[in-house]
């Protein structure tokens, strides 16, 4: 499977600078071939690859839209239901609009990444089909449909 560099589609360029000028990304894409529910379909996946700026810049020329990225690896999947970044919202539903929780109740967040090992696998949560709500703050979280770290301990007593 083949791993495609692909330009930031706003900013057009291959190597994109990060809040942190030492630190720079490119995006990276991998179409995979899927069974799901007994349909045969492509999935897209894309990642983003960080280095530190200076080698990037030197990588420069290795580093081109529509190339192959010069490194064997795999896009994986990674869920967890703690946020792998600050602000980071939970992965949503596209049929109901509605953020997805895990058999406890706990929101589950979603990322990508590259990584080197071709045989890595995705690592998911089971989302929940019916939710008990074992954690306070989750479950008044989802009654009232706001974001679990505005709840103070006083909102949960109301529960």
């Amino acid at each position: 499977m083949k791993t495609i560099i692909t330009a930031n589609p706003i900013t057009k360029l291959v190597i994109n600078p990060t809040s942190n000028p030492a630190w720079s990304r490119i995006r990276v894409e991998q179409t995979k071939l899927a069974v799901n529910d007994g349909i045969m379909q492509m999935n897209k996946r894309s990642a983003l690859v960080n280095f530190e700026t200076e080698k990037a810049e030197a990588f420069a020329n290795l580093l081109v839209a529509g190339q192959e990225y010069p490194i064997e690896g795999t896009i994986v999947v990674k869920e967890s239901t703690t946020p792998f970044w600050n602000g980071q919202e939970p992965k949503i539903n596209p049929a109901t609009g509605e953020a997805l929780v895990d058999a406890k109740g706990n929101y589950i967040y979603r990322t990508t990444e590259f990584v080197n090992d071709v045989e890595a696998k995705d690592e998911l949560i089971a989302h929940a089909a019916a939710v008990e709500y074992t954690n306070p703050v989750a479950k008044k979280a989802a009654e009232e449909d706001i974001a679990a770290e505005t709840i103070t301990e006083e909102t949960v007593e109301t529960v």
